[in-house]
């Protein structure tokens, strides 16, 4: 009974959550498993006004995807004149611009340093990205039209408001919440790893390409077409075909020219495929399991 007015009332402190976030991470994560504190989230998180909240904000997100699609339908094959979609987004792009300015002021009032943590959340700089492109970018189909859209930015947009989407997953529940997390950790724990892997396909796509131009009888034969892209004065073809040999596509009988060029291959293979792709899977179960 001590106990649970104990925690009753930490639950009832004013602020209780936002002061949490002045613990540095490793605190926090500490805190996290504390008995008191997981009494506290489960109170937070099973009132009615705050699921009708999220509820609300996978309404207007939802809302946002969609009319974005739209409108950029209506400008390329109706020219913009219907204004609907662009209507919705502005409305949708607005409110949670608004919202993200008030938990900035909400955070600032706490103190600065927790501005600069804020805006170094991987989901909140996601977010605040992609509400901004869209924003934009629809401004620009609907002033400019589509001659002068820019299928990068539609892109580019598109990737992040699906990320955001993802984001959003982690209100929904743990299990959810657990996968978007362990996904975003596994990224960041594999920044090194993809700078090695980046460095050895670049190597092997040089000696490849080099193989093939120094030797002419190489690229004469165009019965390969996949392994003629070596012979392409763009090298880019070469990375592009290491980097699909990489990832699986790859055969014994399309590298038996040489024995040089057998020779890479099985060194490319045994380092990259079997090598590096294990300690990829090592890297990712103990990102996973932390």
């Amino acid at each position: 009974r001590i106990r649970r007015e104990t925690f009753e009332a930490v639950a009832d402190l004013p602020g209780i959550i936002f002061a949490l976030r002045i613990l540095s991470a490793g605190n926090l994560e500490r805190a996290a498993t504390t008995n008191v504190v997981q009494y506290l989230l489960n109170k937070k998180m099973g009132s009615l006004v705050l699921l009708y909240n999220v509820f609300f904000e996978a309404l207007v997100l939802v809302v946002l995807i969609l009319s974005f699609r739209l409108s950029v339908d209506v400008a390329v094959f109706l020219d913009g004149t219907f204004i609907s979609p662009f209507v919705l987004v502005f409305i949708a792009s607005i409110f949670f611009l608004s919202r993200e300015v008030l938990t900035i002021i909400s955070v600032g009032s706490l103190s600065r340093r927790q501005v600069y943590r804020y805006f170094s959340d991987f989901w909140v700089l996601i977010e605040l990205m992609a509400v901004v492109l869209v924003f934009s970018f629809t401004i620009m189909l609907k002033v400019q039209g589509k001659k002068d859209a820019s299928t990068v930015a539609l892109a580019f947009t598109t990737l992040l408001l699906g990320l955001k989407l993802i984001g959003s997953l982690k209100a929904i529940n743990k299990e959810l919440a657990t996968f978007v997390i362990a996904a975003s950790k596994i990224i960041k724990d594999i920044k090194w790893f993809a700078l090695l892997l980046i460095i050895a396909l670049s190597m092997f796509a040089e000696i490849v390409h080099g193989i093939f131009i120094i030797t002419p009888e190489l690229c004469d034969d165009h019965s390969n077409l996949s392994e003629g892209k070596f012979c392409d004065a763009n090298v880019l073809q070469s990375y592009i075909r290491i980097y699909s040999m990489a990832v699986g596509d790859i055969e014994l009988e399309n590298f038996m020219q040489t024995a040089l060029v057998v020779f890479v291959y099985v060194v490319f293979t045994f380092f990259i495929i079997i090598v590096l792709l294990t300690i990829l899977i090592a890297i990712v179960s103990d990102s996973y399991s932390k």
